[in-house]
């Protein structure tokens, strides 16, 4: 899923790294492998989001440009 725009808009009217945005988009997320790209923050915040939810540190994937 390609979410794109400022959040607060339209499209994205609420966070969309919340753990409530992301249960919603993908119910059984628990049982994915995530994979992590983008800012540090960002990464930062929906591994948060994951760790929330349930997703086990083993499912979760970096790719990282920088250091966080």
């Amino acid at each position: 899923y390609y979410m794109v725009g400022p959040r607060g808009t339209g499209d994205l009217a609420e966070d969309p790294l919340s753990s409530r945005a992301l249960r919603r988009l993908v119910p059984d997320l628990v049982h994915r492998e995530v994979f992590i790209c983008g800012p540090g923050g960002m990464m930062l915040e929906l591994h948060r989001s994951l760790r929330d939810i349930g997703v086990p540190d083993m499912q979760i994937h970096y790719e990282r440009f920088a250091l966080l």
